[in-house]
């Protein structure tokens, strides 16, 4: 199901961040050390969103210093998400999870933004996730095919997913392929 959501405030810099694993009070150093303001992070999955993790606090200290700076953190899902979280619309004063096929339309500077995220990914570690309760159901990329998706004109700048595609050109196969495209 296709959701929209507006924010009406205007931000200097949009920034795209991804897979803190949790690494809350690190990425907040990093807004202090470059004094970062009046920012939009986005977030592009695998903030390692569950239960136990909220109850570190460390969340509301990035939510308090984010707001303090008047910026704000949007996040969608990876596999190392509890996607009830993003299905819930679990949102603080300055940080909203959101659930997948979300269009954010947001502000940098005076230039209008939409924006996509498609959370989700299947994890090449499940096995061991599973062992040790970490793994997440639900975790794999949604399937496009329960969506009447491709049919539509999203007027999308940005299309935002945890996950790659299976395939795409150029296809790297060997190292030396990787040194001609890099």
């Amino acid at each position: 199901m296709i959701q929209n959501l507006v924010l009406n405030k205007k931000y200097d810099d949009l920034i795209m961040v991804g897979d803190l694993h949790w690494r809350i009070l690190t990425f907040l150093e990093k807004i202090k050390k470059y004094d970062i303001k009046n920012t939009l992070f986005y977030h592009v999955g695998d903030l390692s969103m569950c239960d136990w993790n909220i109850a570190t606090g460390e969340l509301s200290i990035l939510n308090r210093e984010l707001y303090n700076r008047n910026c704000y953190f949007l996040s969608i899902r990876g596999n190392h998400d509890d996607c009830w979280y993003f299905n819930k619309k679990f949102e603080l004063s300055a940080i909203k999870l959101l659930p997948d096929f979300t269009i954010t339309e947001i502000i940098i500077k005076d230039k209008v933004l939409r924006i996509m995220g498609i959370g989700g990914a299947v994890s090449i570690d499940r096995a061991k996730q599973k062992e040790n309760g970490t793994y997440f159901l639900g975790e794999e990329f949604p399937y496009l095919d329960n969506y009447d998706f491709l049919h539509h004109d999203f007027n999308l700048d940005i299309l935002v997913t945890h996950t790659c595609p299976a395939g795409c050109w150029p296809i790297m196969k060997s190292p030396e392929d990787v040194q001609e495209y890099s």
